[in-house]
């Protein structure tokens, strides 16, 4: 459902209906309404606009009418009537041509207004008479300094102006369902005068505004009527007015007494009856009618008979060349379309693609955090073996060293392992690289010999200190005492080496064995 504010303004008042649009029909929920005094400028001019928004602001907000788009009603006095006949033309074409032939004999300039119009049902073709070909239009023109000032009307007021329509079509939707069709007329009285309405259907085709002096008697408004409707029968009497619908209160009772006076039926309705706005005083209930009637005509479908604000416009035919650009487009928007596809699944793969390196590297990670012990356990084994120490390749190797155990004995073999010296790095210095750093020692090796050669005993040591596997070399030489040889310590570091490195071939003469004892039978005397 949408919710809207129809807008009557005039010299003597501005009146408000608030409703909701429903299949139903329009649902009155406020009627408002501002009266105007002499000294007041009149609505819709630049000197009035911004006052009357501001008051009709202030209106709303007493009465807490929340904002709602605005459809405003012109008065008669405010507009042109002009019938136009035009040759037969395409959808597109048709506005302007109707606008060409509307503008004819037209006192204002055209950019000085604006139009818009309702095509007409075609004539009837007479007995013996052939049909005629041209098509009828009721154009409508509005001065566009007029349309101006119901926009800034509503800015004023803080509202959305959503339509522009002449008061004669919505005082034709006020009539009842059972009048269409048929010529019927309408006749709206307020205090400064009215206005008067011969219409069939939505095809209006009488209007006039009534003078003051229908508003000051009952007598003046049967004479205004009467008048009226007397110059109608002149210019249309092959349609003559059926019935007469007078907006009044329902207890007026102006209907029933105009009836004696009038050359036609009258009948009176009451535009806010069974609404929520009941209450509004009788004087003023048929003011309300051209408002309720431009509800009408906006619940009946989304676009008005005749808009200012959006008036029918032409249209560019489409052409071969347009057409062409509108399939070169087209294929354009599939081209793009089917190449944001591809690239929607490529990126879509790579997605997938990443998700499953993601996946390897954090199963990969896993494993290397599961390794991580083991890997500390292999570098410890690693550690131990570069600073291991073969202690039999070197008793091996000391037994090499001395060739005669007669002359030099060995008297004490000590070897114990060394710790790692602890690396101590100032701030700011690089870790040394293990490749390129010296070994240290691994072990500590002290030997004590016994030696009755002095050349022997001294061999032994030289054979120590010539071996690059042995460091920080102390040698001790002591002469035994009574002159029997030397007591030689030769303390040393002993660095690791891998087993090729022990190279050392010890050369023993073994003993030559001894003599068998003969066997028995080689005995002498034996048998």
């Amino acid at each position: 459902m949408s919710r809207f504010l129809a807008l009557d303004p005039d010299a003597h008042g501005l009146f408000v209906l608030a409703g909701t649009l429903t299949k139903a029909g329009p649902r009155v929920e406020y009627a408002l309404s501002l009266p105007l005094g002499p000294d007041d400028a009149r609505p819709l001019t630049p000197a009035a606009v911004a006052a009357l928004g501001t008051r009709l602001k202030d209106l709303l907000k007493q009465a807490g009418v929340a904002p709602a788009p605005v459809l405003l009603v012109l008065g008669r006095d405010r507009v042109i009537f002009k019938d136009v006949n035009y040759p037969p033309s395409s959808p597109a074409d048709e506005p302007a041509i109707v606008r060409g032939q509307a503008s004819r004999d037209l006192i204002e300039a055209a950019g000085d207004v604006l139009m818009d119009y309702i095509p007409l049902a075609p004539r009837a073709a007479t007995l013996n008479a052939e049909p005629d070909p041209l098509r009828q239009a009721q154009v409508v023109i509005v001065r566009k300094d007029v349309v101006v000032s119901a926009r800034e009307l509503c800015d004023a007021a803080g509202l959305k102006l959503a339509g522009v329509t002449p008061r004669p079509y919505a005082l034709a939707a006020c009539l009842p369902a059972s009048a269409t069709g048929s010529v019927q007329a309408v006749a709206s009285l307020w205090d400064g005068g009215g206005e008067f309405v011969v219409c069939r259907g939505l095809e209006v085709l009488y209007a006039r505004t009534l003078g003051p002096a229908a508003a000051q008697s009952e007598a003046g408004f049967a004479g205004e009527l009467k008048r009226n409707l007397t110059v109608y029968a002149g210019q249309r009497g092959a349609t003559p007015v059926e019935t007469l619908y007078v907006a009044e209160s329902a207890r007026g009772g102006a209907a029933a007494r105009l009836a004696d006076l009038l050359p036609v039926p009258v009948k009176s309705f009451d535009p806010l009856a069974g609404s929520a706005a009941g209450g509004t005083a009788d004087a003023v209930r048929g003011r309300f009618a051209a408002p309720l009637g431009l509800l009408e005509l906006r619940g009946r479908g989304p676009v008005l008979p005749i808009n200012f604000t959006a008036p029918r416009q032409p249209k560019a035919a489409p052409t071969k060349t347009r057409l062409k650009v509108l399939l070169a487009a087209l294929a354009a928007v599939v081209v793009v379309g089917l190449l944001g596809g591809f690239g929607v699944l490529k990126l879509q793969a790579a997605d997938a693609r990443i998700a499953e390196l993601e996946s390897q590297k954090t199963d990969l990670d896993a494993a290397l955090k599961r390794t991580e012990l083991d890997v500390k356990r292999l570098a410890a084994v690693d550690e131990f073996e570069a600073r291991q120490v073969v202690w039999l390749d070197e008793l091996y190797d000391l037994a090499d060293r001395v060739p005669d155990v007669s002359k030099v004995s060995v008297t004490l073999i000590d070897g114990d392992a060394l710790a790692v010296p602890k690396v101590t790095l100032r701030p700011g210095q690089v870790a040394p690289d293990p490749k390129t750093v010296k070994p240290t020692p691994a072990a500590k090796l002290t030997v004590s010999l016994r030696s009755s050669d002095d050349k022997l005993g001294r061999g032994v040591i030289d054979g120590f200190q010539t071996d690059k596997f042995y460091a920080d070399i102390k040698p001790s030489i002591l002469a035994e005492a009574g002159g029997k040889g030397q007591l030689i310590t030769v303390q040393t570091n002993v660095l690791h080496r891998a087993a090729a490195d022990y190279f050392r071939r010890l050369k023993v003469a073994f003993p030559k064995p001894a003599a068998l004892p003969p066997a028995d039978d080689e005995l002498p005397g034996g048998e």
